[in-house]
C-alpha cells in the first residue's frame, strides 16, 4: 500500500477544500475554491521538486511559473496538444481564457474532486492535474464544447481530434458534460455528439456512448443521455439517443445497453437489468467536504 503523504503535504494549506462533486454550489465561493486548491497545488509541486529529480522540471513548468489553476492547465495542455510553437500559444491563450469563465472552472475543479473523491490510487491533489489523461481529455473537451457552442467549430474539432491523437479519448464537441466526471484510465472512451452526460460520473476505459447506426433525423439526438451518479464500467456499450441511464444506475463491464435503465438499476450482459435500488449516497454533498478536506489516504 501507498504511503500515507506525509504531513507537510496534507497541511500546506488547512483551508483548502475541494468542492461538491455536483457543482451545487454557490458563484460568490467559486473564486476561493480555485484560490485555494491553487495554493494547495503549488506547495504540492514544491514538494515534488525536492524529492523528484525527473519530475521536478514538470511540476515547475506546469505549476510553479503561473498564477491561477486556468493559466497552469492552458499552459500544461497547450504543450501536450500543440504542433508547433505558434500553435501551442494560440491553444494556451484559447485554454486560458475559456477556463477562467466560471462554468468551465467550476466544472474541472469538480472533476478534481471527484478524482480525489473515488480513486483510491490519489495520494495528492496534484496528480490528477499532472498525470491522468482522462482529466486531461476531459478538460480539453470542455474547452473545444465552449468553442463549439460560440461557433468556433474548426477549433473545437481541432482539440477534439487533437485529443483523440494524444490521449486516445474522442469525445465529440458537441456533447454535454456535466460536472464531477472522472474518466478512469479513459484509453478507449467515445462520446458522441449528441450525447447528454450527467453530473457526479464515473467512466472507465473502453466506454462507448454512440448511435444506432439507423437513420435519424437532422437534429435529433442520436446518443444517449446519463443522469447524475452513473458509473460505467470498462468496455460497456450504451446506444441510441432514446437510451437513459437513470440516477445512480451502474452499467457492468463489457455490458451492452440499448433500452433505458431505470434509476439506481445494475446491467450486465446485454441488457440484463438487475432490479432497481436505491442510488448510494453521492459524495455530491456538502458533507463530504470534510472528508476531501483530509488527505486523501487516510480517507481511501
Amino acid at each position: 500500500m501507498p504511503a500515507t503523504p506525509s504531513s507537510s503535504s496534507s497541511s500546506s494549506d488547512p483551508d483548502a477544500v475541494l468542492p461538491p462533486i455536483s457543482g451545487n454550489f454557490p458563484d460568490d465561493e467559486l473564486s476561493t475554491y480555485a484560490t485555494r486548491i491553487f495554493r494547495r497545488l503549488r506547495a504540492e509541486a514544491r514538494k515534488i521538486e525536492q524529492e523528484s529529480p525527473l519530475a521536478a522540471t514538470l511540476a515547475q513548468s506546469a505549476i510553479l511559473e503561473h498564477t491561477s489553476l486556468p493559466a497552469a492547465l492552458a499552459a500544461l495542455l497547450a504543450a501536450k496538444l500543440g504542433s508547433c510553437a505558434e500553435e501551442c500559444e494560440a491553444i494556451r491563450s484559447t485554454m486560458a481564457a475559456a477556463l477562467g469563465t466560471a462554468p468551465l472552472l467550476r466544472a474541472v475543479l469538480c472533476d478534481l474532486a471527484k478524482a480525489v473523491a473515488i480513486d483510491p490510487a490519489v495520494e495528492a491533489w496534484l496528480q490528477p492535474v499532472l498525470f491522468f489523461k482522462g482529466f486531461h481529455a476531459l478538460t480539453t473537451h470542455r474547452v473545444a464544447h465552449l468553442l463549439w457552442q460560440r461557433g468556433d467549430k474548426p477549433g473545437a474539432l481541432l482539440l477534439q481530434s487533437r485529443a483523440s491523437e494524444r490521449f486516445a479519448v474522442d469525445i465529440h464537441p458537441g456533447a454535454r458534460v456535466g460536472n464531477g466526471v472522472m474518466l478512469d484510465h479513459a484509453t478507449g472512451v467515445v462520446v458522441g455528439g449528441t450525447a447528454v452526460l450527467g453530473s457526479d460520473l464515473y467512466i472507465l476505459h473502453g466506454t462507448t456512448l454512440g448511435a444506432t447506426g439507423k437513420p435519424a433525423p437532422k437534429g435529433a439526438q442520436r446518443h444517449p443521455t446519463l443522469g447524475d451518479g452513473v458509473t460505467l464500467g470498462a468496455g460497456s456499450t450504451v446506444l441510441g439517443g432514446d437510451v437513459r441511464v437513470g440516477d445512480g444506475a451502474t452499467v457492468g463491464a463489457a455490458a451492452l445497453v440499448s433500452r433505458t435503465v431505470p434509476a439506481g438499476a445494475v446491467v450486465v450482459g446485454v441488457n440484463r437489468i438487475q432490479g432497481a435500488r436505491q442510488p448510494a449516497n453521492k459524495a455530491s454533498t456538502r458533507g463530504a467536504d470534510a472528508e476531501l478536506a483530509s488527505p486523501p489516504r487516510a480517507r481511501l
